[in-house]
C-alpha cells in the first residue's frame, strides 16, 4: 500500500514533469529567450536561486518559472551553475538552448552586472558575447529613490530614529519593558524591524508602520525609561 505522502509526491512529479513538457514545447518554437533570475534564502538560510525564462511566440510574450536551484555559493560562478542547472531542459539539446539566449535580467548588484567577474561576465565569456544585461527596473527606481532622500533632512532624522528602535528593543531587558507596555496600552505587540536591507523601501515603509502602530507604547516605555535614568543619575 502506498503511503499518503508519496501519493502526494508521485502527484506533484507528475504536475511538474506535464508543466516542465508544455515549457519544452513553446521554448523549442522560440527563436531568442532572456533568462532572469533573482536570489532568495530558505528558512535555513540557504541560498537559493529562481529563475524565469521570457521569451516569445508569433508576437505572444511568455514568462515562465523554471525553477528554484540552490546555489553552492552566492557568488557569481554560483548563481551561472545554477542558471544553467535550470535551463537545462531534457527535450532541448544543450547547443541549441544556448544559441537561444540573447539577454540576462537581474538586479543592480555586482555579483551580476560585473564586467570582469559578474554573472553577465561569465554569460559573454561561456555563451556568447553579445548578450544584453538587463536591470531590473523595479530596483533602479528603489535605489534612485534611496539616494534622493538622502537629501531630505527630515527623513535622515526619521531613518535614525527607527533604526535606533530596532536596535534598542533586540536587547532583552528592554523588548521585555515594551512588552509590558503593549499590554498596559492594550495595544497589540508590533515590534520595531529593521529598517533599510535589500528591499530598502519596503522594509522602510514597514518599519514606519510598525512604529507607528505601537507609538503609544514605545513612547510609554522609554518614557519609564527615561525616568529610571534620571533617578539613577541624582
Amino acid at each position: 500500500m502506498v503511503a499518503p505522502n508519496q501519493k502526494s509526491r508521485d502527484r506533484r512529479s507528475s504536475i511538474a514533469e506535464i508543466t516542465r513538457l508544455a515549457i519544452e514545447d513553446k521554448v523549442k518554437s522560440a527563436k531568442f529567450i532572456t533568462i532572469m533570475s533573482d536570489g532568495s534564502t530558505d528558512v535555513s538560510a540557504t541560498e537559493q536561486e529562481i529563475i524565469y525564462l521570457h521569451f516569445a511566440v508569433d508576437g505572444k510574450t511568455h514568462c515562465n518559472f523554471l525553477g528554484l536551484v540552490q546555489c553552492d555559493k552566492p557568488d557569481a560562478n554560483g548563481i551561472y551553475d545554477a542558471i544553467m542547472q535550470a535551463v537545462k531542459l531534457p527535450g532541448i539539446p544543450k547547443e541549441e538552448m544556448m544559441k537561444k539566449i540573447v539577454g540576462f535580467a537581474g538586479d543592480g548588484a555586482a555579483v551580476n552586472t560585473g564586467k570582469k567577474a559578474g554573472v553577465i561576465a561569465l554569460m559573454r565569456e561561456r555563451i556568447s558575447g553579445d548578450i544584453l544585461m538587463v536591470q531590473c527596473m523595479a530596483h533602479r527606481v528603489e535605489l534612485a529613490f534611496k539616494e534622493a532622500m538622502k537629501q531630505a533632512s527630515l527623513f535622515i532624522k526619521v531613518y535614525v530614529l527607527l533604526d535606533a528602535l530596532y536596535k534598542l528593543y533586540r536587547i532583552p531587558k528592554q523588548a521585555a519593558g515594551l512588552k509590558a507596555a503593549f499590554s498596559t496600552t492594550n495595544i497589540s505587540k508590533i515590534w520595531p524591524v529593521r529598517v533599510g536591507g535589500t528591499r530598502w523601501v519596503s522594509h522602510t515603509h514597514t518599519a514606519l508602520q510598525n512604529m507607528l502602530r505601537g507609538y503609544r507604547a514605545i513612547v510609554l516605555h522609554l518614557s519609564q525609561v527615561r525616568h529610571l535614568i534620571i533617578i539613577t543619575c541624582y
